[in-house]
């Protein structure tokens, strides 16, 4: 279980950062593409700067 928690941890942690990227380089006017594969919990950013 302890591995376990520690993956969930890991997890939130990456989506957490995903998700501050994206506001920092929204505010900074960068356009931004983000694909959202839905698959229980599980999210994958693509960015484009254009």
């Amino acid at each position: 279980m302890d591995i376990y928690h520690k993956f969930l941890e890991a997890l939130f942690q990456t989506i957490a950062f995903g998700l501050l990227l994206t506001i920092i380089l929204k505010f900074k006017g960068y356009k931004i593409k983000s694909i959202i594969y839905n698959d229980n919990i599980f999210y994958y950013y693509i960015f484009t700067v254009l």
